[in-house]
């Protein structure tokens, strides 16, 4: 029962199965929906949902700074963004890629949300089953400097 026009929701899942939820939540849909999930401390404790206006796309109803807002409000550490590709024959139809306007849209937000110091995740949703298609981790989440350090100073000299 959510909201087509967008709603809030408080919910308490681990973060390691809330991908399986969201995918669940989306499965069966014709139209393309949107859930955004809220992680902090390895649990989403809140969740968006809308509903796009047709049933080939979907638009998230906040900018990339509402969801820095939001996040930065209680906290969170990482977004988690879902979205269906609705399948009208799935014997003979793949969904489960991610489209150019897609990538386009999370390279956006990616670049937003880690600049506030905020991870990013973003998901296809096809017939009940998640596939992440973007990771974008924040720089103070996992400095990359550190890790490049120490794989230069280990390269070659072990297995």
């Amino acid at each position: 029962m959510m909201n087509p026009n967008g709603q809030m929701y408080v919910v308490n899942d681990p973060l390691w199965k809330f991908p399986a939820i969201a995918a669940a939540l989306l499965k069966g849909k014709k139209h393309e929906w949107i859930i955004i999930g809220f992680e902090k401390n390895k649990r989403i404790h809140k969740m968006w949902t809308n509903k796009g206006y047709n049933n080939s796309s979907v638009d998230i109803l906040f900018s990339p700074e509402q969801l820095v807002d939001i996040a930065k409000e209680d906290d969170y550490c990482s977004v988690l963004i879902f979205h269906n590709h609705p399948n009208s024959n799935p014997n003979r139809y793949d969904c489960s890629m991610a489209s150019n306007q897609d990538m386009s849209t999370a390279r956006k937000f990616a670049k937003t949300l880690n600049a506030k110091g905020i991870n990013l995740l973003e998901f296809i949703c096809e017939r009940g089953q998640h596939y992440e298609y973007y990771l974008s981790a924040a720089n103070s989440f996992m400095p990359i400097e550190s890790y490049l350090k120490d794989i230069r100073e280990n390269n070659g000299t072990s297995r």
